[in-house]
């Protein structure tokens, strides 16, 4: 669950998008960061498809934080249109892509906002990126809102975590903006490393 800098940071994020591509997330849950991000977008004229890609099948650790919240989910609950009637209140081109992120695949075009609140651990985690950074343009803002997550564990846990921040820094084209929220970070990517 993101928290409310982190919903600054996504609507600042959202506010600088140019036009050159569309805006992706990946483990959009019941809709907060992505009604965040599209405050952001729709302000800096967004009228593409934003893409949300996620299961959307309550687990038990899901239904626990939705209790936390006062709010009743069910394991296995299709929570989709969750997402949908938040997201709704804020931007109507939505397209959802239900399913496992380690099979999902990209065709919707040129990429430049992409945030990932999913893919925590590897392979799903390569697996993403290697769909997606084709596809971003030179500029693309990358979110990865579980980036320092990995720093409230230890030992194998800790170390299975890490593998955001081993990938970004085993690929060029990378360069660190700001933080996002307690353990996030926004990145720009900039073709061939530049």
């Amino acid at each position: 669950m993101t928290n409310a800098a982190a919903h600054r940071a996504l609507e600042t994020l959202g506010r600088e998008w140019t036009g050159r591509g569309v805006a992706v997330e990946c483990g959009c849950w019941l809709g907060a960061s992505s009604v965040a991000l599209l405050r952001g977008l729709v302000a800096a004229g967004y009228d593409r498809p934003f893409y949300g890609f996620d299961r959307w099948a309550a687990n038990d650790s899901e239904v626990a934080k939705a209790a936390d919240q006062g709010m009743t989910l069910a394991v296995g609950q299709d929570i989709s249109t969750e997402w949908v009637m938040n997201a709704l209140l804020v931007y109507p081109k939505l397209r959802a892509r239900r399913g496992n992120l380690g099979a999902m695949r990209w065709d919707g075009g040129p990429v430049e906002v992409l945030v990932l609140d999913a893919a925590k651990r590897e392979p799903i985690f390569s697996h993403v990126m290697g769909e997606f950074v084709p596809s971003l343009v030179d500029g693309a803002s990358v979110v990865l809102l579980d980036y320092g997550y990995w720093r409230r564990f230890e030992g194998a846990q800790a170390d299975a975590l890490r593998c955001q921040e081993r990938w970004v820094v085993a690929h060029e084209g990378f360069e660190y903006l700001a933080p996002v929220g307690e353990v996030g970070a926004w990145f720009r990517y900039r073709e061939g490393g530049k």
